[in-house]
């Protein structure tokens, strides 16, 4: 029977309980965390910078993600570049749109270009992530975390979605990582099952577990995705689906010449 070390993804544990945080930064097949200021609220956390360095103190070996709590652009510029100064580990976790709706892409360009490493999280559609791949800089490495779980959640299936973004992100050849986040349904510290940092990763999230087909592993990213992007496709295109054109990677395709249908990558070739 396989055992946990034989995945071919990576867990990611989330959570803000210390006690939780250490005892799964122990545990081997766990090979990053993260955490967010509503976890650290529900555990009665009042000092943000504090937990944070504490912390850091033992998660020396491991990437972990610490988010910004603000609706200003501004100030979540000003938080995330104090939170990417705690560590080199650290990753800095931003919304892909404040509260309001409003864009964080221009915010995400402007600190991938300082060379902070970002954690894109609360990402629900491809159109999304395409714009996340062209604002992020190819030498920082970054992750794109798509709540797979909450797509489920309105009765689509999130795996060719996860899938198409998989295979969109390899497309830019970019350092960042995909693969599903965990729904956080109490403050205790979870696994999240997500890819590497190192090379382009996006993770999903919802308040319930999304199917076990939903993960994505670097494997399902290279051989089972059927298309590949030629050329890239942009945050203005009117649909979440790419509209650039695509080589299909199998030999032969139903879905090839026929508008009306739909790729199960959600790809337009």
């Amino acid at each position: 029977m396989k055992s946990l070390n034989d995945l071919k993804i990576q867990l990611y544990a989330d959570g803000a309980d210390k006690a939780g945080i250490l005892d799964l930064y122990a545990k081997p097949y766990i090979k990053g965390l993260t955490t967010n200021p509503s976890l650290m609220k529900k555990a009665g956390i009042r000092d943000y910078e504090a937990f944070a360095k504490e912390i850091l103190q033992t998660v020396t070996a491991k990437p972990i993600s610490f988010e910004v709590f603000t609706d200003d652009f501004t100030d979540m510029k000003r938080q995330a570049l104090k939170i990417t100064a705690f560590a080199k580990n650290v990753y800095t976790k931003i919304p892909i749109t404040n509260s309001r709706g409003e864009s964080s892409l221009p915010l995400i360009k402007e600190l991938a270009k300082q060379g902070v490493k970002l954690n894109i999280t609360a990402i629900l559609t491809l159109r999304q992530v395409a714009g996340v791949a062209e604002a992020l800089d190819p030498k920082v490495p970054s992750l794109v975390s798509v709540f797979a779980g909450r797509i489920a959640d309105t009765g689509a299936d999130p795996v060719p979605l996860m899938r198409a973004c998989g295979a969109l992100l390899q497309g830019h050849d970019r350092r960042s990582s995909t693969g599903p986040a965990r729904a956080r349904s109490s403050t205790s510290s979870r696994p999240r099952r997500a890819a590497a940092p190192s090379s382009r990763s996006l993770t999903t999230s919802s308040p319930r577990r999304p199917s076990s087909s939903a993960w994505i592993s670097p494997s399902s990213r290279s051989t089972r995705s059927r298309c590949s992007p030629r050329t890239r496709p942009t945050a203005a295109s009117p649909s979440d689906r790419p509209t650039s054109s695509f080589t299909c990677r199998a030999d032969s395709c139903k879905f090839e010449g026929s508008p009306s249908k739909l790729c199960p990558l959600g790809f337009a070739c």
